[in-house]
């Protein structure tokens, strides 16, 4: 990853001109893949260490969970579309919906998704 680069990119972000962010946040992404990074390590850099994000911070929507996990073997795609139909923070729901409907996953975010996906689990089943 080109830090240089992408501190360069960053303030091309707030372009009134659509077509500028769009092949902004395409030029971050190339530089991203280009390290094997994803937008998760990013996240990592620009945040600092004595100031973790907490998701107990952000009002959480109230909204009724839906039915149980899903039964079987654990599959990556079925967890997030699960949880993405759970109460989450404003983050994890952003990320669960992006990872219901992306192709494929790095390793972190495998990680963090089955993360969620047993806490979220063993809540549901808390509650029965």
């Amino acid at each position: 990853m080109d830090r240089e680069l992408i501190a360069k990119l960053i303030p091309m972000l707030g372009s009134d001109k659509p077509g500028e962010v769009a092949a902004t946040v395409a030029a971050i992404d190339r530089n991203l893949r280009s390290g094997n990074e994803d937008w998760h390590a990013l996240a990592r850099i620009i945040r600092k260490p004595d100031d973790p994000v907490k998701p107990e911070s952000a009002p959480r929507p109230s909204r009724p969970r839906t039915s149980g996990p899903p039964r079987g073997p654990y599959h990556w795609r079925t967890a997030a579309r699960w949880c993405a139909t759970q109460d989450l923070g404003a983050d994890e729901s952003y990320f669960v919906s992006w990872a219901s409907q992306a192709r494929s996953l790095t390793d972190d975010q495998h990680e963090e998704l089955r993360e969620i996906f047993v806490r979220l689990a063993e809540e549901w089943r808390a509650a029965q």
